[in-house]
């Protein structure tokens, strides 16, 4: 694979629409921009400056301010449907590649005197409960 620097400029602007539209969903769900700003670990001028970027690109507001909040506007519930699920489907892809990755599997085997059975015996039930892929 080749890689130049317009496939550089193109991916980082890919990976800052993401991020903005991200920004976007937090806002939606929590309603404030100190809340988003504090959910996503940002100042609160990078949530406004997200926001105001996409209402350009969407050439559409996407929130009503309120002085209680932000609320959506239709523009911008049509797009955060789209957002939410793409979200939740990066999340649960996410989330099945660590799964694999850190999956445990094969076989334990272990050694105790007999006097300590009764002792290991509940630890042992408790871990192959937690993972039954593992065979005792």
């Amino acid at each position: 694979m080749r890689v130049d620097a317009t496939s550089v400029c193109c991916y980082s602007s890919r990976m800052q629409f993401w991020t903005e539209l991200r920004t976007a969903l937090m806002l939606a769900r929590v309603g404030s921009v100190s809340g988003a700003a504090d959910a996503l670990g940002v100042h609160r001028a990078t949530v406004n400056r997200n926001i105001d970027t996409l209402e350009v690109e969407f050439q559409a507001p996407l929130f009503q301010r309120h002085a209680r909040g932000y609320t959506l506007t239709e523009t911008g519930q049509e797009m955060l449907d789209v957002v939410g699920r793409a979200d939740e489907m990066l999340s649960d892809l996410s989330g099945r590649s660590r799964g694999k990755v850190g999956q445990l599997s094969g076989t334990l085997v272990v050694t105790a005197l007999a006097g300590i059975t009764p002792l290991v015996m509940p630890a042992l039930r408790d871990f192959h409960r937690a993972y039954p892929q593992i065979k005792l």
